[in-house]
């Protein structure tokens, strides 16, 4: 499978899971957390997995962990990171970390929702990383 051929995936990918979560607001919240994630692999075997992380609590309970801070916790220690870059991208504040040879794109639409690009620098540009991230807002 080629660069652009991903590319498009992941970015329709995005979309999708947007909407997902979009309709899921809608309905009333379970308590609990839920972590969508889907994964690439090209013909050469390079990987690329998408979160989007969704901290979803009932009424009255009590807040345990921001969206982010889910992301942090479950799927990047940013503590960890050899590499970290800040980025503000349509005015929201992305992360980039890399860590053992891959980079993870971290950010969050609000205190509910957040998602995390991992992938391999190798096969795939940051630019393509920061063109799947504005591609989750067109949709």
């Amino acid at each position: 499978m080629k660069k652009k051929a991903i590319l498009i995936i992941v970015v329709s990918l995005l979309a999708v899971m947007a909407l997902h979560l979009r309709k899921e607001q809608k309905n009333e919240p379970t308590p609990g957390r839920a972590i969508i994630t889907a994964q690439y692999t090209n013909d050469q075997g390079d990987e690329l997995n998408v979160y989007v992380c969704k901290a979803v609590y009932a009424e009255g309970e009590t807040r345990k962990l921001t969206a982010l801070e889910l992301a942090y916790k479950e799927i990047i220690d940013p503590s960890t990171a050899e590499e970290t870059y800040t980025y503000k991208v349509y005015g929201v504040t992305a992360m980039l970390y890399k860590k053992e040879g891959r980079g993870y794109l971290c950010w969050a639409t609000s205190d509910d929702v957040s998602t995390v690009i991992d992938y391999d620098p190798e096969s795939v540009t940051e630019e393509e990383v920061f063109l799947m991230m504005k591609s989750s807002w067109w949709h």
